[in-house]
């Protein structure tokens, strides 16, 4: 059962992708949501604090299909953390269509907390396994996981944009395997 939070927080973004951040209302999410001024306005006293509570929703559930992708061999994990990716871009089109926005600065601020905090989880198991399947080398994480996801990351983008027509799933094999050639190293 879903609760008011995530109620709201569907609401919202259906309205921001529908009619972007600026010209979605705390009322028109309201209204959507079906609650009351006080429901909206005690879980999220802000739309940055709404719109920020989105991003980090959208950006952890990605980061999570990415971390549960990794794989026991090198290549077959940068193939599948690749896979994970398209996928959850392709099943979660709004979400991503809104996480890979440029979001407003007072959107940012709002999700800076709760963002650092994932993205240190992520970045912390994804360094343990980069280091265990011997991908580092010498190399900053930065750089191997801009190789690993920079090319799926730009096409998704594209595509939630409407920029492309390739599905990111229809072009999973293909980025997998240049992810795997990329970061390959040993």
């Amino acid at each position: 059962m879903q609760g008011t939070a995530d109620r709201i927080r569907a609401a919202a973004l259906a309205e921001f992708v529908t009619n972007g951040y600026a010209a979605t209302s705390m009322a028109r999410i309201r209204s959507h949501a079906a609650v009351s001024n006080g429901s909206l306005f005690h879980f999220f006293p802000r739309k940055a604090d709404l719109a920020a509570g989105v991003l980090t929703e959208g950006m952890r559930d990605c980061q999570d299909a990415v971390l549960a992708a990794l794989d026991t061999t090198a290549e077959q994990g940068i193939r599948a953390g690749v896979y994970a990716l398209l996928t959850w871009v392709d099943t979660h089109t709004e979400m991503a269509r809104f996480v890979f926005t440029d979001a407003p600065d007072d959107v940012l601020l709002a999700a800076e907390p709760a963002l650092a905090a994932h993205n240190r989880r992520y970045v912390h198991h994804i360094t343990g396994w980069l280091t265990d399947q011997d991908l580092l080398r010498d190399r900053p994480f930065e750089v191997v996981h801009a190789l690993w996801f920079g090319p799926s990351m730009e096409l998704c983008r594209h595509w939630v944009r409407g920029r492309s027509r390739t599905t990111p799933t229809n072009a999973a094999d293909e980025l997998s395997a240049a992810a795997w050639r990329a970061v390959d190293r040993r």
